[in-house]
């Protein structure tokens, strides 16, 4: 397999590009998201001295654009989203500490994971993961692929660089699999799962104690996530550490600009309707002010000032 390239905020908008020029030759591109799915289910375990404590939740959701269903080594970008309030131990108690004294889940609500580098693909012989590998280049329908990724987990408001090389993907053309997991969102599927490591001190989480027993410092989170190409895209939908890229308004004629290289701002996208098809969208890559939306006529607006849109073709305040 090719080196992959990580996928840094400033090349978002050549990626998209990219993905959506391989939509119309037949390259196989597609965007998997995980909508509202009870099959969703990720996990922790931890070893206390007593006993082995481990929680649980069904709210997890997750985005996957992929250029090329046949080539992983690139234009690949993807999300996991836990909701961490949801997490479930069985104990109301416990769970209640664990979410006020610990994760502190009123300030951080979520835990993010995003994909930034496919370092590796293989199969094996053996159903079970185990056996001879063969590296592979993309997804066979059908087919367990394993990957060694790179990416970063936020946690606690704290971000760190992690490599997971427990993570597989199982791609399903639409079909009887797809229906019986998505209903009427059902399209393309991906079943993705793994599991990572996770040091509570790496992310300033104290180990919490309950009564006796008291976590260890290493937890171990499982995940298993269903997607399919045929969920919508939800409103403010954001990818790969973007900063809240809008999607495509009404847009008139058949251009529309994407979003660009966000920065700590949020890139506009095409805002509302834009004149003779030719949407600005998000241009260059956008520092912590808003970025202008579309201008009339086809003229893209500038940039505004301290988050403010510009006008049809003119700069904001």
């Amino acid at each position: 397999m090719r080196s992959s390239r990580i996928l840094s905020r400033a090349t978002l908008l050549a990626t998209m590009a990219a993905v959506a020029v391989g939509a119309a030759t037949g390259a196989h591109a597609a965007t998997f998201r995980s909508g509202e799915n009870a099959r969703n289910e990720v996990q922790f375990r931890s070893k206390a001295p007593l006993e082995t404590i481990t929680g649980k939740t069904s709210k997890a959701w997750a985005t996957a654009m992929v250029g090329d269903l046949h080539d992983l080594s690139e234009h690949v970008m993807a999300s996991i989203t836990v909701d961490l309030a949801s997490l479930d131990t069985d104990i109301a108690l416990r769970d209640q500490h664990m979410r006020d004294q610990y994760l502190e889940t009123e300030k951080h609500p979520n835990a993010v994971f995003t994909l930034d580098e496919v370092v590796s693909a293989y199969t094996t012989s053996e159903a079970d993961g185990q056996g001879a590998r063969t590296e592979v280049d993309g997804l066979k329908a059908g087919v367990e692929t394993h990957l060694v990724a790179k990416g970063t987990l936020e946690l606690h408001g704290e971000k760190r660089d992690i490599t997971v090389d427990d993570l597989s993907i199982t791609y399903y053309a639409q079909g009887d699999e797809s229906k019986a997991v998505f209903r009427g969102d059902d399209g393309d599927m991906l079943i993705v799962s793994g599991s990572i490591g996770v040091k509570l001190s790496d992310y300033s989480i104290k180990r919490p104690q309950f009564v006796l027993l008291k976590l260890a410092d290493d937890v171990k989170v499982s995940f298993s996530i269903a997607l399919s190409s045929g969920v919508a895209a939800h409103s403010g939908e954001s990818m790969a550490g973007c900063g809240g890229c809008g999607s495509c308004g009404g847009c008139g004629g058949d251009a529309c600009g994407g979003c660009g290289g966000c920065g700590d701002g949020a890139c506009g996208g095409c805002g509302g309707g834009c004149g003779d098809g030719a949407c600005g969208g998000c241009g260059g890559g956008c520092g912590d002010a808003g970025c202008g939306g579309c201008g009339g006529d086809g003229a893209c607006g500038g940039c505004g000032g301290d988050g403010g849109c510009g006008g049809d073709g003119g700069c904001g305040a």
